[in-house]
């Protein structure tokens, strides 16, 4: 049986779900998650979860632009792909 391969858009959904909850930076962590927190994100092949909880996970508070906020959504990946 093969095993299905990793799924590579999991970036790109996210950035949508922020495209489409029309959030802007600087941004706080409580703000995002009122505007956009229910934003479904794909995360698999087959499965969506909302953006809340992948970015409740996020360590900073808040956020000055797009390259802070995928700099924690990469650490908060790693973190989740290595089990911690």
């Amino acid at each position: 049986m093969s095993e299905k391969p990793a799924f590579p858009a999991e970036g790109r959904f996210v950035a949508k779900a922020l495209e489409n909850g029309k959030v802007f930076f600087p941004i706080s962590k409580a703000d995002l998650l009122i505007q956009a927190g229910d934003e479904p994100v794909k995360v698999d092949w087959d499965r969506y979860v909302p953006l809340r909880s992948i970015v409740e996970r996020f360590v900073p508070d808040y956020f000055e632009n797009a390259i802070s906020f995928f700099t924690a959504y990469t650490a908060e990946r790693s973190s989740r792909a290595s089990g911690k």
